[in-house]
Formats: structure tokens, C-alpha cells, sequence
């Protein structure tokens, strides 16, 4: 048989996982060694909590690993009793189910009054955690210093539990809106464009939320499948499709190993620049589209072009138009009725002119002789008749003018 490795072990060397632990009892801030324990210990948090719910898992998360390095457990270990039955709840874990007097009345019994490690903890965890409060989330909380001070002496536990009430309200209702949450997943992915990592940090502080106040969901699984289902990538939506069918088919699967596996395969997704990557036929329809715009954006300067050239062509033919048309200004006399016993016949240059009443002008062929009926004459029975008559009037009167000209 091997000989099984030896534990190398000095009984007079205390076993401890960080400085901050070695020391089991009072802190000598006369020495170096323990004022660099206290610096450490409430040296603030970065970034600075700023009451915000949304962040709270983190910072209470920041706080736990802060405790497993200096101690604080001792302080934030809470004696609850229900239904007749205590029990030790540590507040970090279960804030939603101590009271805030609890925490006071424990602390006064214990440490406040007292000159012992758990009163010089109390007194870090304080400091840690006003240091590490925003600018607005510290003016906010100094209003409240009442709570979390006993017999004048500043208490950390009491800090954090007030700190958590203000960000986060622990009541019944509570617990009702987590569940409402979790049950309206798939309504939160579409709002964050279906990014599965912080889509997973929401659940997570869901759960985290709703186990602190000794409640536990029992669909949760459910409620991922159907927010999963939902996302945009046409490949990861497949990929979860496939292990829902696994799972409905007895395969067993948890919770977090369907958010593991979902985080794993949008990062590669991203990674690969795969995610959300068009199908053949989505490609084809935003090439169709930009095909079109082009052709109308082609088209309208052409239009506008073709617009501008018909202005110009008509400036054009105007200008034409006018160099053709002869200086009638000679003509003028030709309009000139004759007055009262004025002759209605004279010759000028050898041409002989009649006036005409029914063209009302000075013409050459004799009065009796003329074409164009006179308007008296002319009784339409409708419009349709009066458009006729005057249709062929004109061009009567075009005519005789032709004649005459």
C-alpha cells in the first residue's frame, strides 16, 4: 500500500485561509500589521453602489467576498424565530426574511456595548460600506442614520439592511413582482436585443432576489425555454429548440446548465461574427431592396432633369414662336370699323376692302358673299350645339381670313 502523502502541520502556526482570519481575536491598531488589516478590510468597492436594484446582486456579491476575507460572517449571522422555531440566517443570503429590528436587537446584546472582535467588525463593515455608496446614494442614506446607529454607535449589519431596503423594497408584494418577471422573460430578452449574457446576470438576481426572501421559483426552466425561443439568431434559437426536444424527451437539464450552454454559444456566435447572420433568402430580400432605392434614386434626377428640360424647351419655342410671329402693328386699320355714313368700301394699294359685319373686320371678299353666318342667326338647342356652331364658325372664319389674306 503507498504511503498516503503527509499534511506538513505546525502546531504552533494558526491555520487560516487569508491575514485578515489569522487573527481570532482583538485587533491591535498600535501595530502596523492590524492598522493594514483595517485598511484593507473597508477599503470601498468599486464601483460604487448606487441604490440602483438592478445592481444590487453585485454589490451584495462584492460585500460576500469581502466578508469571507476579513471575518464579517460572525456579525451578519442573525438568529430569526418562526412558527415557535430560530433559526441562524446569515443577512447576506436571506435579507428578505429579517427585519430590521431583529438585526438591531441582536447587535445590542452582543457587540455594540461591548469590547470584543465582533464590535471592531461591525464598526468595518460600517466604514466599508459608506465608502463604497455613490455621492447620491450616501446623501440619501444619511438621512436614515437613526437606523443604523444604536445607543449612538455606528452598526454595519444595520447599515446593510438599510442600504438593501432602499434599493430594493422587502415586502410580500415583492416577492409577487420577481415572480412576475421571471414569468415575462421572454418580453425582457426582445427589450435588451437578445443579449444572452446580461439577458442570465437578470435571472440570476431574479432567483437571488426572490431565495433571499425564502421563496423559490418552480418554472423557471419553462420560462427560459420560452424567452430563449424568442431571440433573434435564427441558429441559436435552433440550438435551444434541440435541447428543449432533448429534454421533453426525459433528457434531465437544470436551469443553469440551459443558461451555461445558451451563454456558451451566443459568446461563439459573437466570436465568430455568426450572430444574427442573415439566411439566403433575408440577403436576397435586403439586396432586392437596395436594388429598388437605387432605381429611385436613378429616377428622380432624371426626372428632375427631364422637368428642368422641359422648361427650358418651352422657353425655347417661345423664343421661336416670337421670332416667327410678323409685325401686324401695320395691320391695326383692319380692326377700324366704319363711323356712321363712312364708306364700307375703299381700295388701298390697288386691293379693294369691304367691311365685314360678320367678321367685323376689313376684308376682301364682298359682305354678301361671306361664309361665316351671322351670330343672330345661330339658336343651339344645348351646349353640345353651341360648342358645334362655334366649332365651325371659326373655321369659317378662318377660312374667309385665308381667302382674304
Amino acid at each position: 500500500m503507498a504511503d498516503e502523502p503527509q499534511a506538513n502541520v505546525d502546531a504552533n502556526i494558526p491555520f487560516a485561509l487569508a491575514p485578515g482570519l489569522a487573527i481570532t481575536g482583538l485587533l491591535d491598531f498600535s501595530t502596523k500589521e492590524h492598522i493594514k488589516i483595517f485598511e484593507n478590510a473597508t477599503k470601498p468597492l468599486e464601483p460604487k453602489f448606487d441604490l440602483q436594484a438592478k445592481n444590487m446582486h453585485v454589490f451584495i456579491g462584492q460585500i460576500r467576498d469581502r466578508t469571507n476575507l476579513y471575518g464579517y460572517n460572525s456579525i451578519l449571522t442573525i438568529p430569526v424565530t418562526k412558527n415557535n422555531i430560530t433559526s441562524d440566517l446569515n443577512l447576506l443570503d436571506h435579507y428578505g426574511e429579517i427585519p430590521l429590528e431583529q438585526i438591531r436587537a441582536h447587535a445590542k446584546t452582543t457587540w455594540v456595548n461591548s469590547s470584543n472582535r465582533n464590535t471592531q467588525n461591525a464598526f468595518m463593515l460600517f466604514n466599508l460600506l459608506k465608502d463604497s455608496l455613490s455621492s447620491e446614494a450616501k446623501a440619501i442614506i444619511q438621512n436614515m442614520d437613526n437606523q443604523y446607529t444604536i445607543d449612538g454607535k455606528p452598526d454595519g449589519p444595520s447599515l446593510l439592511k438599510i442600504i438593501i431596503m432602499k434599493a430594493h423594497v422587502d415586502t410580500r408584494a415583492t416577492s409577487t413582482v420577481i415572480r412576475m418577471n421571471l414569468s415575462s422573460l421572454d418580453t425582457y430578452i426582445q427589450s435588451i436585443n437578445s443579449n444572452i449574457s446580461t439577458f442570465n446576470e437578470y435571472v440570476r438576481a431574479q432567483v437571488y432576489s426572490l431565495a433571499a426572501r425564502g421563496e423559490e421559483t418552480q418554472d423557471l426552466l419553462v420560462n427560459l425555454f420560452k424567452a430563449y425561443a424568442v431571440v433573434s439568431d435564427q441558429s441559436f434559437r435552433m440550438y435551444i429548440n434541440d435541447h428543449q426536444n432533448r429534454y421533453d424527451d426525459g433528457e434531465e437539464l437544470t436551469a443553469d446548465q440551459l443558461m451555461l450552454r445558451a451563454e456558451n454559444k451566443y459568446k461563439a456566435l459573437v466570436e465568430r461574427d455568426q450572430w444574427n447572420l442573415k439566411s439566403k433568402e433575408e440577403e436576397q430580400i435586403v439586396a432586392l431592396n437596395a436594388e429598388i432605392k437605387k432605381l429611385q434614386l436613378v429616377k428622380k434626377p432624371q426626372m428632375n432633369k427631364n422637368k428642368k428640360g422641359s422648361k427650358n424647351n418651352k422657353k425655347k419655342y417661345e423664343a421661336k414662336d416670337k421670332k416667327k410671329a410678323p409685325n401686324n402693328k401695320k395691320d391695326d386699320w383692319k380692326h377700324v370699323s366704319p363711323k356712321g355714313s363712312d364708306n364700307k368700301t375703299k381700295v388701298i394699294d390697288g386691293v379693294t376692302w369691304h367691311w365685314c359685319p360678320n367678321h367685323k373686320r376689313w376684308v376682301q371678299h364682298n359682305p354678301s358673299e361671306c361664309r361665316l353666318k351671322p351670330e343672330s342667326s345661330i339658336k343651339p338647342s344645348n351646349n353640345e350645339g353651341t360648342k358645334k356652331v362655334s366649332f365651325s364658325s371659326q373655321l369659317e372664319y378662318q377660312s374667309d381670313s385665308s381667302d382674304d389674306e
